[in-house]
């Protein structure tokens, strides 16, 4: 049974006068069935492009099944949960997919949005494990070459 959802797990970020990258972990140890998630990322310059991002479970003994969600917000007050699944069952295989196609769908919310989070949520049976992912966002065309990056947390 889940303890609670857990919020604002470090983000970090990298930046070219192209693209963002933003990248972190999350510990699905004290609860590796509940909904952990990242801290807020800034998509604001960089929403209109293919982004990517690659996920992959630590190395554990056991049957690793977390899934991953995208949430996008304007204000970070109200997030929209996107519809399907990014990642269903990441385990300890690394994988590479689009962010803002989701479900073979190039997702409105993603393009409209001003933020975004992941969401992992851990699997019945799920050992504690933990999740590193990266996210690589092309900026729009007229982005500024610096300063787009930012991460905040859950206000």
């Amino acid at each position: 049974m889940a303890m609670g959802d857990t919020y604002n797990y470090t983000t970090s970020a990298d930046e070219g006068a192209t693209y963002v990258r933003y990248l972190g972990q999350v510990s699905l140890a004290s609860d590796s069935v509940g909904n952990h998630y990242t801290e807020a990322f800034y998509i604001g310059d960089s929403n209109q492009n293919t982004a990517y991002t690659s996920l992959v479970c630590s190395n554990v003994a056991g049957t690793e099944d977390v899934n991953v969600y995208l949430e996008c917000s304007q204000d970070r007050l109200n997030w929209v949960t996107i519809s399907g699944v990014l990642k269903d069952q990441l385990t300890t295989t690394q994988v590479y997919d689009t962010l803002n196609v989701i479900m073979g769908v190039n997702r409105l919310e993603y393009k409209s949005s001003v933020w975004a989070r992941l969401k992992f949520d851990g699997q019945t049976n799920n050992p504690s494990t933990t999740v590193t992912w990266s996210a690589y966002l092309p900026k729009n065309t007229g982005a500024p070459s610096k300063n787009v990056a930012q991460v905040l947390p859950k206000r």
